[in-house]
């Protein structure tokens, strides 16, 4: 358990307001099982009690928020974020190809000589790029199986050549990708819930 993510203290008003996300959609998305709470957060209880959300949950909700805005759907939205969300020295799911190879572009990031920071998950240094692809040929992770997905954490600074972008964007002729670029999305839930990152 990180402190720092995984303490549960902000409101789901907070929640909302930091992702920009009317509250009846964020709970239309728990109710239909598209998004779940984390186990650290602390669901509303009797005796008045309201629900509270830990800063991982707040950044996994806005990653989903942004997706969803360029089309992903929330379920599969969600699935991604949480991906993305848990801690980077736990991300070790390999996807693999209908034979059982693991995907030869597969990334996480995590095994870069910059690791992203358990603490941000974020990268210390460049900027932290989030990457999904859609593609009959990769793993299948919705439960419906109706899908499959791969995905990419990298790191892209200054040193970054567009061609080598190119190649990390579209890898093995992939012609379609969703792109976050992740510093600015989780640096404004930083900025609206008073946040200071370490």
């Amino acid at each position: 358990m990180n402190l720092m993510l995984d303490t549960p203290r902000f409101l789901f008003s907070d929640l909302s307001a930091a992702i920009g996300v009317d509250q009846n959609n964020l709970k239309g998305w728990l109710n239909r099982g598209a998004a779940s709470l984390d186990a650290c957060d602390r669901p509303a209880g009797g005796s008045g009690k309201r629900t509270l959300v830990t800063l991982r949950t707040v950044y996994k909700f806005a990653i989903t928020a942004r997706l969803v805005g360029i089309g992903v759907p929330p379920a599969l939205a969600f699935m991604c974020a949480s991906i993305f969300s848990r801690p980077p020295s736990e991300n070790n799911i390999v996807p693999k190809d209908d034979k059982g190879d693991p995907l030869p572009f597969f990334d996480t990031g995590e095994d870069q000589t910059d690791y992203r920071n358990d603490d941000t998950l974020l990268f210390d240094r460049g900027n932290t790029v989030f990457i999904i692809w859609h593609n009959d040929r990769m793993i299948e992770f919705d439960a419906e199986g109706s899908g499959s997905i791969a995905f990419n954490i990298v790191n892209i600074d200054e040193n970054c050549d567009k061609r080598i972008l190119f190649e990390i964007l579209f890898p093995d002729n992939l012609c379609a990708a969703n792109v976050l670029y992740c510093n600015p999305i989780l640096d404004a839930v930083d900025k609206a819930l008073g946040v200071r990152r370490g």
